[in-house]
């Protein structure tokens, strides 16, 4: 283990305080809300033993790994965060370097084998955790027939637990002007590491039909746009779009209602789910 220590990048704490602060107040300033369906929290269901943890998510934009940090800072700030990205993006963006992101470029073998080992090697120290999104490129979504990429069953390493969880993620527009961030997370996986290609097989099956799972019924709640049931990690104060907003109050005066900002009505959603 001590050989593979110059592989784990290097965390520069401030600087990643810093950033995680710069990214809570990004994300609450581009989104109405950021939700977690309540059920119960991920913490919470974590084994006794959970040992190192992969979070694992679908990947429908380009916010993924900033709502992917915002989770591990409110559910996981107890583990020490990595994140691959494309080696291209962390060229662009050296400074990601000193984050605990760490590059690889999926079409080329030397670049997987090197993020094989480097991951492995992170999983391998006491109080780790990565975020990964394994289907290697965006996809909406509803899409439900791409599969994981291979080194997600092989990412766990041999001389440690690791805990594989499932994480959904959706950006939908309800009823505000911003659209809603909504994240589930599956159940937790937890397997002895894979000693061979069919028990590799089997993990890989094992964890896409999780991911799958877990989409399935986030599909399910935000098609619904029902209100309950959601832990809000940020949410925004409702805003007015002015002439609309003056409206709807010079209209709840004339009928005895007070003004509301917010443009639901708690108890007009739809029944749960």
């Amino acid at each position: 283990m001590g050989t593979s220590n110059h592989l784990i990048p290097e965390i520069q704490r401030t600087r990643l305080r810093l950033f995680t602060l710069f990214t809570r107040w990004y994300v609450k300033r581009s989104f109405h809300s950021i939700r977690v369906f309540r059920s119960p929290a991920p913490e919470v269901r974590l084994p006794d033993s959970a040992g190192n943890i992969v979070l694992y998510s679908n990947h429908p934009s380009w916010w993924d790994p900033l709502i992917g940090l915002v989770m591990v800072d409110q559910f996981f700030d107890q583990y020490r965060w990595y994140a691959p990205i494309a080696s291209t993006m962390l060229n662009q963006y050296a400074f990601f370097r000193h984050l605990g992101f760490y590059g690889v470029h999926p079409q080329d073998v030397g670049s997987v084998r090197r993020f094989l080992h480097t991951t492995q090697a992170i999983l391998s120290q006491k109080g780790s955790l990565i975020w990964v999104t394994p289907h290697g490129r965006f996809a909406d979504p509803r899409c439900r027939h791409i599969p994981l990429e291979s080194g997600l069953s092989r990412m766990s390493s041999p001389h440690s637990q690791t805990t594989f969880i499932p994480v959904a993620l959706e950006y939908p527009f309800w009823e505000e002007r911003l659209p809603e961030a909504l994240v589930h997370f599956g159940s937790p996986i937890r397997e002895p590491h894979p000693q061979s290609p069919p028990e590799f097989h089997i993990l890989q099956q094992k964890l896409q039909s999780a991911l799958t799972g877990v989409q399935d019924e986030l599909a399910t709640f935000a098609i619904s746009r029902n209100h309950d049931g959601w832990a809000h990690v940020e949410k925004r104060e409702p805003g007015f779009f002015i002439i609309y907003d003056l409206w709807r109050t010079m209209l709840g005066w004339l009928k005895g209602q007070p003004p509301v900002r917010s443009h639901h009505s708690e108890s007009s959603m739809p029944p749960d789910a």
